[in-house]
Formats: C-alpha cells, structure tokens, sequence
C-alpha cells in the first residue's frame, strides 16, 4: 500500500502493512518496532478518523484526520 501525506500542498510517499479490519476499525503499521509508525481508524458514517503515534514521516507529518471520500 502506498499512502500520500498532502500537508500545505508538499507530498510525501511511503509504504506500510495493515491488519485486517474489524467492524469499522483497523490499523496500518510502518516498520515492525515499538517506535515506528502506527495509525489507528475507525470508520465513523460517512468518515474516516485516523490518529497517529506520532511517529509518522518527518516534521509536521500526520495522519491524524478525519477523512472523507469525494468522487
């Protein structure tokens, strides 16, 4: 999976593994250790939220959002 971080028009690429969701939750892992990063979400209506460890990319990167898909 790649994922684009869009912070103030820069972007940034990466690449992770996920679990399998459960319900209307999961979580996607860069890396295999304790400081690596993680993101949780949880689907929310017509939403995704997402929260960070903040670990993830370099300085003020984040996933953490709520996402919404447009077409």
């Amino acid at each position: 999976m790649t994922i684009a971080i869009v912070p103030r028009g820069n972007v940034t690429l990466g690449t992770s593994t996920a679990t399998q969701p459960t319900r209307d939750q999961g979580e996607l892992r860069m890396g295999s250790g304790e400081d690596d990063c993680r993101i949780r979400f949880r689907r929310l209506g017509p939403y995704l939220i997402a929260v960070d460890n903040g670990q993830c990319g370099g300085h003020n990167a984040t996933f953490s959002c709520a996402y919404r898909q447009t077409n």
